[in-house]
C-alpha cells in the first residue's frame, strides 16, 4: 500500500491501527542503499529520481503549496518502481491531492470520510 503523501510515521501509523498483514511503501527504517552502505529509508540515497519528484510535489499539493504535479510519465515510473496494490490518502474528496490523484488513476475505488483509496491492477 502506498499512503501518499508519503510520511513516515503516519504510515506506520495506518498499518499499526489496522493490524492487517500488509506492507507498505516508505515507513521509518534502515536498508542498505544500492552501495550497500545503511540508510534511511525515503532518503535521497534511496528513492529513484522519480519517486523523490512525486514524493515532492504531492506534499506540495497537499500542503497548498503547489497547483500542479508530477508529469503522469513520472507518476508512471514512481508508481512502477513501487508497484503497491492500492494508494490511500486521508485528505478529503475536495482536496487538491485528491483532485491530483484522481485525474491520474481515475475515481476512487474506496471512500470512507476523508480517507479515499484507489486499487490498482497488478
Amino acid at each position: 500500500m502506498l499512503v501518499l503523501p508519503l510520511d513516515d510515521s503516519l504510515t506506520m501509523q495506518w498499518q499499526a491501527a489496522t493490524g492487517e498483514p500488509f506492507s507498505v511503501v516508505s515507513g521509518y527504517c534502515v536498508a542498505p542503499d544500492p552501495s550497500g552502505r545503511a540508510r534511511l529509508c525515503g532518503t535521497q540515497g534511496m528513492l529513484t529520481f522519480d519517486e523523490r519528484m512525486v514524493a515532492l510535489q504531492l506534499s506540495q499539493i497537499a500542503r497548498g503549496v503547489r497547483y500542479g504535479g508530477p508529469s503522469r510519465l513520472t507518476m508512471a515510473t514512481a508508481i512502477s518502481s513501487w508497484r503497491p496494490a492500492a494508494v490511500v490518502i486521508a485528505a478529503g474528496s475536495i482536496s487538491a491531492l485528491a483532485r491530483h490523484l484522481t485525474g491520474y488513476f481515475g475515481r476512487p475505488t474506496a471512500e470512507v470520510g476523508s480517507v479515499l483509496g484507489w486499487r490498482l491492477g497488478r
